[in-house]
């Protein structure tokens, strides 16, 4: 803990509900008072004009940097129409829309709060609290408001946050409507005049009639809409983004958020990078399966003995208009500019025709040689290891790995696959959302590094993600991807496609007292209402009347349905869940060409 308060620039809010603006905002103003190059932003215009006339009253204590607004920006994500704060993640998004790296933490503890503390980063939180006074209390979440911690807390945070009449949904009106019961949701038209820069206080004041603004969604009387797991229990850290070291920098990386003033300021101590080779994925689902490939493609360019593997057969068009699209992009232009614009267009790092593809492609092997996937999802690192090891590669996965697993590979040259939640959407850095945004990416490199030489050095991770829109390399503070790496809070998933015959066959039942001890149970009566359905990639697979006989106690038990197809395979039952993430997370892929030794762990 920091032996003072933190000393966090003040803000005076106006009426209304835009608390987590001016909280942010204050944020904003933290670290801008440490670097000035950190940007910083107002919330609405009308802070600007009051502060104009009355001079004498300090609405805010740092000069924007920018004309952007904060609620015009979230106005524009769609996250709010009148500075409501919906979602801790939401003002993650915020954040990373003008530069700044930030994490929401879910179900955060005392010791998540001190850790951030300790780090001399002031955490935004959410909680009920006293009009009058200003203190936190219990109310059910009727009070909710966010603030910014600066010493240790020693409030309680949780309980049920909900929503009441007169907040306005903006999102997708008819879809919604389809899924919410009839007479809980209303459509109304908002303002035409309601978007931004004005004061960020009032309500909306929806009508059914029609003409105004834009079509959006408003709770009917009496109603309420519970976001607890969207803000109950949360905290919302945002740092400030950090350049990659000069030492490991390539020209075509993407330019640093911060800015290049603030890049010449750090101070940056060890740094390892292998340079991946990039690789962009095809669809939603594949990541784990690009990510086996970036690993190939690493030893490939090493040595063109060791062989390599497209994940689809679409990869083939892609790459080829993707080599013609950057070769005109550098014909046009030239610098690093042009290198990063053409990096972004390229599919994979090989250009048409460099790469000496094996026949086989990688989603054949895990769908039909392994039969561990249907469309590309990866139900456990085993399976994708199998994969590297049918291509002709050693393979292994480090189940339950320390932190210090993943230095030993970095430094022996070797980079590993790794799965994590991920915000997918702004940010790109992982995050705490119980394991139902599992994403794989390869890390290549790490470096420590500094804001100046008066803070303590933190440690950042290098990455290589196949998202197009991440930024390449990614750069992830390592207590943000540590959390999310380990899978704190992860819970099962509910898939509605058929299991893969692999994933089928190696399924158990377990209990609560077996989940400790690592034993299987039978299914039926209590068992089935009291345990989960586990998937163990180690297990020996079922097969013929074992499998058969598991199968028909998960469907009789409600767990199981069959697909009706002539194969007997079987899917998930309507609202059960498949516990597969002992399979994913803490876990480290390392991939090395036959005669390689591992990583000495």
């Amino acid at each position: 803990m920091p032996d003072a308060l933190i000393d966090v620039p003040h803000r005076v809010q106006l009426p209304g509900t835009a608390c987590a603006l001016y909280s942010l905002g204050m944020v904003m103003d933290y670290w801008h008072a440490h670097d000035s190059a950190n940007p910083t932003a107002l919330v609405c215009d009308k802070d600007e004009s009051l502060q104009r006339l009355e001079p004498h009253v300090s609405r805010f204590s740092c000069a924007p940097t920018t004309p952007r607004r904060l609620l015009d920006v979230a106005i524009a994500l769609g996250h709010t129409h009148n500075g409501s704060c919906w979602s801790a993640s939401h003002l993650v998004e915020l954040a990373a829309s003008f530069g700044y790296a930030a994490r929401a933490v879910h179900r955060a503890s005392a010791a998540d709060l001190k850790a951030v503390l300790s780090s001399g980063h002031p955490p935004l939180v959410i909680f009920d609290v006293d009009l009058w006074t200003g203190d936190p209390v219990l109310a059910g979440g009727g009070a909710a408001h966010v603030g910014e911690l600066v010493v240790d807390p020693s409030l309680r945070l949780g309980g049920t946050v909900e929503a009441v009449l007169g907040r306005v949904l903006k999102g997708w009106v008819l879809a919604v409507l389809g899924r919410v019961p009839e007479g809980w949701l209303r459509r109304v038209r908002l303002p035409a005049e309601a978007a931004g820069g004005g004061a960020a206080g009032s309500e909306a004041a929806g009508s059914e009639a029609a003409g105004g603004g834009a079509e959006a969604l408003q709770l009917v009387a009496g109603k309420s809409l519970n976001i607890e797991r969207c803000l109950g229990g949360c905290l919302v850290e945002v740092l400030h983004a950090t350049p990659i070291p000069p030492a490991v920098r390539e020209p075509e990386d993407d330019e640093p958020a911060c800015g290049a003033a603030a890049a010449e300021a750090w101070v940056f101590g060890r740094a390892v990078r292998l340079r991946v080779p990039h690789r962009f994925q095809l669809g939603e689902v594949g990541c784990g399966l690009y990510a086996v490939g970036v690993l190939m493609d690493y030893w490939h360019a090493q040595d063109r003995s060791h062989p390599t593997a497209l994940v689809k057969q679409m990869d083939l068009p892609a790459a080829a208009e993707g080599a013609r699209a950057a070769a005109a992009c550098l014909r046009d232009g030239g610098g690093s500019a042009a290198l990063r614009a053409a990096r972004r267009l390229a599919h994979h790092a090989w250009g048409e025709g460099e790469g000496e593809f094996v026949e086989e492609r990688l989603l054949d092997l895990l769908a039909k040689r392994v039969g561990g996937s249907v469309y590309g999802e990866a139900y456990a690192c085993e399976y994708l290891a199998e994969v590297a090891r049918l291509v002709g590669y050693r393979a292994r996965v480090h189940r339950a790995a320390r932190i210090e697993a993943l230095w030993a590979c970095l430094d022996a040259g070797h980079p590993v696959a790794v799965c994590v939640d991920i915000n997918n959407t702004r940010t790109f850095l992982p995050d705490m959302l119980g394991g139902q945004h599992t994403h794989f990416a390869v890390v290549e490199g790490y470096f420590d590094a500094a804001p100046s030489a008066d803070e303590r050095p933190r440690r950042f991770l290098l990455v290589q993600q196949t998202n197009r829109r991440a930024p390449s390399p990614s750069v992830w503070p390592l207590d943000v991807f540590e959390a999310s790496w380990r899978g704190g809070g992860w819970r099962g998933r509910y898939r509605k496609r058929r299991l893969p015959p692999r994933v089928a066959a190696q399924l158990s039942w377990r209990l609560p007292e077996a989940a400790a001890t690592g034993g299987d149970a039978a299914v039926g009566g209590r068992a089935a209402r009291g345990g989960r359905l586990v998937l163990d990639s180690r297990a020996e697979p079922l097969e013929g009347d074992a499998l058969a006989s598991l199968h028909r106690q998960l469907i009789a038990a409600g767990v199981l349905q069959p697909t009706g197809e002539a194969d007997g395979s079987v899917r998930l039952a309507p609202g059960a869940e498949l516990h597969h993430h002992d399979e994913l997370r803490q876990s480290l892929i390392e991939v090395v060409p036959e005669g390689h030794a591992f990583a000495g762990v």
